[in-house]
């Protein structure tokens, strides 16, 4: 299987400045939990948003903000199976303000809500 991925993937090498650019902002937003802005994102890796979202779509047909939400919600799924968090502290500890809209998104991502969630990890 791993062959198949290799010979897949082939063609899209070598790296060039701005596929090393790339793999430099996903290691960024893996790097930083606290960041939450698309804003914080950017001047991490040096650019501007706009340079920022032309480059991520480019090399991973994604947002910025997308990439930032999903690892706030994969922090938020690893807090809710430790199971000892209330979720509005789940919710806070992963930089959102109110607890509804962490909800929000995390049943967009999953497909269930954070309670739900929880409950099936008991």
């Amino acid at each position: 299987a791993q062959v198949f991925v290799e010979d897949a993937l082939r063609h899209l090498l070598p790296l060039d400045r701005s596929g090393h650019l790339a793999n430099a902002v996903v290691d960024w937003v893996t790097t930083h939990p606290d960041a939450t802005r698309v804003a914080d994102l950017a001047a991490g890796v040096g650019l501007s948003e706009r340079s920022l979202q032309r480059l991520v779509d480019r090399h991973l047909g994604l947002t910025p903000k997308w990439l930032l939400q999903r690892r706030r919600i994969q922090d938020a799924v690893l807090l809710l199976k430790e199971g000892s968090r209330s979720l509005a502290d789940v919710a806070a500890e992963v930089g959102y303000a109110d607890q509804a809209h962490f909800t929000h998104d995390f049943r967009d991502v999953t497909g269930m809500t954070p309670g739900e969630y929880a409950s099936d990890q008991g």
